[in-house]
């Protein structure tokens, strides 16, 4: 009974979810258009806002900046509108000035009468760090939706905006029901004996300590780390948020096909929808659902290895692991991915332990659907799982099959609407178009092995994004490079440190919070540790539920080596890897009282740290990222004896295509470097490009070793090697006519602003010139 209870709560929050989402892609356009002017020189924008409400996601400086809302108000049955603000607020409504507000600094609440017709507001900030301004009804919600509207409404709008609303109800009835179900389901479950009261409670505590864990890091991150409120320009984190606002105000996804994940924005506009527009409420309303997951390990445990002990010691590692508390209290993708993969394999779990759970399988479908939407890379889950369960034996390969199909029927009816949305914008793409590039930019012939824009990924982009020639011209050159990249890779996915992007586990969770910092011990290696020593314990004990923990495991390492291993790529992993982890220590303590075969848990140890250090090592010893000291210059190079102020000689350089050097494309340079003494200070290199009449078409100036490489300044350098760097120089596009284009190079120290001297005074020399045509480039022969 209480199962079905648990079944029915389940069902009611995913269509509730579902329902939200639904709600969110109708794209109600009403609400008031607004303007932003910023006499800071910033360009003014307009947008059309839902709520009314503009706050520090729309507006990045406070001082010098006026918004005006226009639109329609449609009363209704209201007679007066609430303006919530904190700085000056002029209302008119019908050409009649009703509320007109100096600003107080504070944030302070105005009623002004509501009649049908034009509406305008005037809103200047206080200049504080968190301005805000809404517009809604009365009451404890502010619900504008059916009111505000950019010019006066039709009836079909006005019906869309009242379903909208509708539908957001109806969705927030029954999670609220799912809840209220759950709750009665543990209850029930408890008076029939099949929970104890004792083990409700240790599971409380466990859920709460994680909880605190996530909370405490967020609150202390949010005292310490700019970022996490504010969140950088251009960063992913940043983008979501306005996307979600978007969503809230009725403008996006819009009329364009989606760039991003499309996954994230609608996540976090229900959590919005929960708990209001504050970032930190939506960040602790995250944690919160990451704190349930201890629930779902130790159901796990019990469905995969048939003993709850198992799932107990998985929930445990991972209410404390370090890097599932950080990830949790983050803007990304990475949150809402950990929380899916749970959930996800939690209930493929049932449909291998209980077959046939046709409910499970349909949920298994809806929740894989929303993972892919988060995260593209999950869309291998599919086929792979689909040929474990069909041949692997573990459920009757008839019940397989039809599980496997109400998977994925699941799965395509929940993800369908996003090619849909992607096609109707006129976009040929599936989910987002980033995948070419960011496989480029992790496979490029100059990548660093993760989530970085070297001088080859920024070439083929100009070029007409051209990732994919790119990718196989480069493999074709350097085939033995690519397999060691491969290597690095995949020793970067296993590695100690959290490689960063976006956010700096370093800089903006360490550095932030004590809590995070007293965990360190507990790294992700010791993680990996037990769950890869686990997984092959496993395996020799034949436990074959236990791989759809390898699977899972498998396929993100394998998509992730295959782009960028980020840490937050992999970490979706951390819920399987703690219940191999939990498996290992259950079976190394259980054999270890029974003086049983202990030499197999102890040489499965041994080998999962050879293994981890040989990996290890890799990471330091692999000549990746190149640090290009040749044996000499290559022959394709044409060599040069400049010197630089008796410290950096530029011993040779090559054109990469010159003959593909068309006019508005990049010229790619190679420049061979070696010290002549050692180095005190970090020198650039510029390059300039020059036409006939000496005028500046193209230029860059970058540090020497920090472009085709990790950073390596020549301050670093030793010896008498050769230093390799590639640069690149963007011509001004738009020439047709015959151009001789000269490149000059010269050195400098930019903190001084001291040009090393090449000869007699110059600081300046002529390297190389080219003969530019629009149709077919060649040198000059002078």
């Amino acid at each position: 009974m209480s199962q079905r209870i648990h079944i029915a709560a389940g069902a009611a929050a995913v269509f509730g979810l579902v329902l939200l989402a639904a709600s969110a892609l109708l794209n109600t356009v009403n609400g008031l258009q607004a303007t932003v002017t910023d006499e800071h020189g910033s360009p003014g924008f307009d947008f059309t806002a839902q709520h009314a409400m503009i706050d520090g996601h729309d507006l990045f400086e406070t001082e010098g900046v006026r918004v005006t809302l226009r639109g329609f108000l449609a009363a209704g049955d209201l007679d007066s509108v609430v303006v919530r603000t904190d700085g000056a607020v002029t209302v008119t409504t019908g050409g009649e000035v009703v509320l007109e507000e100096p600003g107080t600094g504070v944030l302070s609440e105005y009623v002004v009468p509501a009649e049908p017709g034009p509406i305008r507001v005037d809103y200047v900030p206080s200049g504080g760090d968190r301005p805000l301004l809404t517009l809604g009804t009365p009451g404890a919600r502010l619900r504008p939706e059916r009111i505000l509207f950019p010019a006066e409404p039709t009836a079909d709008e006005s019906r869309r905006a009242n379903t909208l609303a509708a539908v957001k109800t109806v969705g927030h009835a029954l999670l609220i029901t799912a809840g209220i179900g759950a709750v009665a389901g543990v209850g029930l479950a408890v008076r029939e004996g099949r929970i104890t009261a004792r083990r409700v409670a240790l599971l409380a505590a466990l859920c709460l300590l994680a909880f605190g864990l996530r909370g405490a890091v967020i609150v202390q991150r949010a005292a310490n780390d700019p970022a996490l409120l504010t969140m950088p320009v251009g960063s992913d984190q940043r983008t979501f948020e306005r996307q979600a606002r978007g969503l809230l105000q009725g403008t996006w996804p819009g009329g364009e096909g989606y760039y991003h994940q499309p996954g994230m924005p609608y996540t976090l506009f229900i959590l919005h929808e929960a708990v209001g527009p504050g970032i930190l409420p939506v960040r602790l309303a995250m944690a919160a659902l990451h704190a349930l997951l201890p629930r779902v390990l130790v159901d796990m445990g019990r469905r995969l290895f048939d003993e709850e002990a198992i799932g107990w010691i998985a929930a445990g590692l991972f209410a404390v692991f370090p890097g599932a508390i950080y990830y949790a209290g983050t803007g990304l993708t990475t949150p809402a991915a950990i929380l899916l993969a749970a959930v996800f394999l939690w209930l493929v779990s049932i449909i291998v332990s209980e077959p046939p759970a046709w409910g499970a399988a349909v949920g298994a479908g809806i929740v894989l659907a929303l993972l892919v939407i988060h995260r593209q890379n999950f869309m291998l889950l599919l086929p792979v799982l689909a040929i474990w369960l069909v041949f692997g034996k573990i459920v009757p390969r008839r019940q397989a099959a039809g599980l496997t199909a109400a998977i994925t029927a699941a799965a395509v009816i929940v993800f369908a609407p996003v090619p849909a949305h992607n096609h109707a914008a006129g976009a040929n793409y599936l989910s987002t178009p980033i995948g070419a590039q960011i496989w480029y930019m992790g496979n490029n012939r100059d990548s660093t092995g993760y989530f970085s824009t070297p001088q080859a990924w920024r070439a083929a982009k100009i070029e007409g994004e051209r990732y994919t020639e790119a990718f196989w011209e480069d493999v074709r050159a350097e085939p033995i490079h690519w397999v060691q990249l491969l290597m690095y890779k995949t020793s970067l996915f296993w590695d100690a440190g959290e490689v960063s992007s976006n956010l700096s586990y370093a800089n903006n969770g360490l550095d932030a919070s004590w809590l995070l910092r007293s965990l360190r011990p507990f790294t992700f290696s010791v993680m990996a540790f037990l769950g890869i020593s686990g997984g092959v314990l496993s395996v020799f004990e034949r436990r074959q539920s236990a791989w759809l923990l390898h699977i899972f495991i498998l396929v993100t390492m394998v998509t992730a080596v295959g782009f960028t291993p980020e840490s937050r790529i992999r970490a979706p992993i951390a819920p399987a890897l703690a219940l191999l982890a939990g498996y290992f220590i259950w079976r190394t303590v259980g054999i270890m009282r029974s003086r049983g075969a202990w030499r197999l848990p102890a040489g499965i140890a041994a080998g999962t740290l050879a293994v981890l250090a040989m990996l290890a090592v890799i990471t330091d010893r692999l000549p990746l990222p190149r640090l290009h000291p040749p044996d000499g210059l290559p022959a394709d190079a044409t060599p040069l004896d400049l010197t630089f102020g008796d410290r950096l000689r530029l011993v040779g350089y090559a054109l990469r295509d010159p003959g593909d050097a068309d006019p508005g494309l990049p010229l790619i340079v190679t420049l061979y470097w070696q010290r002549m003494a050692p180095l005190e200070h970090d020198y650039s290199v510029f390059l300039h490009q020059l036409n006939p009449d000496n005028e500046q078409v193209g230029a860059i100036t970058v540090d020497i070793g920090t472009i085709s490489h990790q950073r390596y300044p020549t301050s670093q350098w030793g010896g008498d090697r050769i230093f390799q760097e590639e640069y690149m120089i963007l011509p001004q596009p738009g020439i047709t006519r015959p151009l001789t284009t000269t490149i000059w190079v010269g050195v400098l120290n930019e903190e001084t602003g001291e040009r090393l001297l090449f000869f007699y005074e110059r600081s300046t020399v002529e390297i190389y010139t080219l003969r530019l045509n629009a149709d077919q480039p060649t040198p000059d022969p002078d």
